[in-house]
């Protein structure tokens, strides 16, 4: 089931100025002037090429066209203007099954490209590390439609904050060619990703690995389905249910984290429930988990138990309760609903009247059946 809201109004569009007044350069916080409201882009355009509000900004990054804050979510759509008044791009990431995914040749920018930005409100240099997802992938990862939704037709940003490499996915019609000097951390970054990719670390064993791929096999049974090793890194592993919806999955990190998450199609997009445990030693040489004891849920408080040994902890805290969650959890009746609004995602196993009240949210908009049959 795939539903898109239905508008009962056309959405009024406001036109912001983004700027600042010291020019261009990275970290300052972008300004922004509401110019007015308009019923479409065409109209906007208009504005722009007989007023030329540019001249009153001392430097100018660009114009945005977009829904007044009611209308958002209720579709969204975004068109961009440069500082000259022409149209650059837009977007509009309430579309669903519409991309069929972009070759490179037809991507304006390529890895290794250094661009601007306006990433979170703050003036940012980037290095474009991945172009946006071509038609193969499209077609593997679109299910019947063979297409992805527009919030996938994104590059992969990168760019530094806070002394960190963080990242984040920006339509084409975001990213401008840089206007001032590059700093020599971007042209480095550059080199390696011209370079290729790092070799691919060897997965890596940890305790908690080792003990789960061996009680998984001896205990198969305690899961609804039979669980199985889907992918190893060297920092975790990830396992699969046979017979249930590949979207799902269960993550293992060798910190200690256990969640299930879900992936949809390019993008992790939520994570539906935790096993993690933090492990510690009491100097009686029992073992327990910290989280438990320091940061109890407190609306429904968890037992602190003090084990024997290492290995029956990881077993009663973790394995078990995942083992006990997948046969709550994926019935044949249970079905995975996934929700959106703008870029914020969220996802649900639900069955029965929690299902109903799910398809009846505002941003509900497709479901899918947990076991395949």
């Amino acid at each position: 089931m795939t539903r898109k809201n239905e508008q009962s109004e056309i959405p009024t569009l406001c036109l912001t100025a983004i700027w600042h007044p010291d020019g261009p350069k990275s970290g300052i916080k972008l300004r922004r002037t509401d110019l007015g409201d308009f019923s479409d882009a065409d109209a906007a355009a208009l504005f722009l090429r007989d007023n030329n509000p540019a001249a009153s900004f001392p430097w100018l990054f660009c114009y945005k066209l977009e829904p007044v804050r009611e209308y958002r979510g209720n579709g969204n759509p975004v068109t961009i203007f440069d500082r000259n008044g022409n149209r650059y791009g837009g977007y509009d990431n309430e579309n669903l099954d519409c991309f069929p995914g972009r070759l490179p040749e037809a991507c304006q920018y390529k890895p290794g490209d250094i661009v601007m930005l306006d990433e979170c409100r703050y003036l940012t240099l980037g290095v474009i590390d991945k172009l946006p997802p071509n038609p193969d992938f499209a077609r593997q990862k679109g299910e019947e439609s063979g297409r992805l939704d527009e919030i996938d037709d994104a590059y992969k940003v990168l760019y530094r904050s806070g002394g960190r490499w963080r990242y984040n996915y920006h339509h084409e019609s975001e990213l401008f060619p840089p206007e001032y000097p590059l700093p020599g951390y971007l042209d480095a970054q550059r080199n390696t990703i011209l370079a290729g990719r790092k070799k691919t670390k060897k997965p890596g064993n940890f305790y908690q690995k080792t003990l789960f791929l061996e009680w998984m096999k001896e205990n198969s049974h305690l899961f609804s389905h039979e669980p199985y090793l889907a992918e190893e890194r060297h920092y975790g592993f990830s396992i699969r249910f046979r017979g249930v919806d590949s979207h799902i999955s269960c993550y293992f990190s060798d910190y200690g984290g256990i969640s299930v998450a879900v992936d949809y199609r390019n993008q992790n997009y939520d994570t539906i429930m935790e096993f993690d445990l933090s492990e510690e030693e009491t100097p009686e040489g029992r073992y327990l988990c910290s989280s438990c004891r320091d940061y109890p849920n407190e609306d429904n408080p968890p037992e602190v138990i003090e084990y024997d040994n290492r290995a029956e902890l990881w077993i009663k805290h973790s394995f078990e309760k995942l083992a006990a969650y997948t046969r709550e959890e994926f019935t044949d009746d249970a079905l995975l609903c996934l929700c959106r609004y703008g870029g914020c995602t969220a996802a649900f196993v639900t069955a029965g009247e929690k299902l109903e009240k799910l398809r009846k949210r505002e941003d509900f908009f497709k479901e899918l059946p947990v076991v395949i049959k």
